[in-house]
């Protein structure tokens, strides 16, 4: 009895089955996505000036702003998952893109006014890639949760897959 109520409330919190891959998957492309177009933000550096910094930042907030709003409207479950596991010191993936919305709205509003904009782009993009990176380890982490666990989620309730 315990273990079907166990397995009924990861079901119910999104954790099982093949829509918890699926979920993964779009949080790991949506991340993916997210680290291209601040590569890219990165890579342009070089060819904005004051006069186009406005506008280059206003584009790059806005491509970037509706992936970090995709990874936030996820991160709710993701956790919740990662704390039906029992792992709720790993359920910090709403935190982080907390602080992934803060540093992009912080760059946007402040870029193109700091003293030395090379490095307020190098900056920037650091502190970008190691949040992406984090988001991505633990998805990596949830998968081998889930992997760990057992291909079926009636034979071992201790799993999101």
């Amino acid at each position: 009895m315990r273990s079907l109520l166990t397995v009924v409330t990861l079901l119910a919190a999104g954790c099982g089955g093949s829509m918890f891959s699926d979920q993964i998957s779009a949080y790991r492309s949506t991340t993916n996505s997210l680290a291209a177009v601040v590569d890219a933000h990165s890579r342009s550096s070089a060819a904005i000036d004051p006069a186009t910094c406005p506008a280059a930042m206003a584009d790059y907030a806005r491509q970037a702003g509706v992936l970090v709003d995709r990874l936030q409207s996820m991160s709710g479950r993701m956790d919740q998952c990662m704390t039906s596991l029992g792992r709720s010191d790993r359920a910090d993936l709403s935190a982080s893109c907390a602080a992934i919305r803060s540093e992009l709205d912080a760059h946007a509003k402040n870029g193109c006014a700091a003293p030395g904009l090379a490095a307020e782009m190098s900056r920037h993009t650091a502190a970008m890639n190691d949040h992406t990176g984090h988001e991505l380890d633990r998805m990596g982490q949830m998968e081998g949760m889930g992997n760990s666990a057992g291909s079926s989620m009636m034979s071992n309730a201790q799993g999101c897959h």
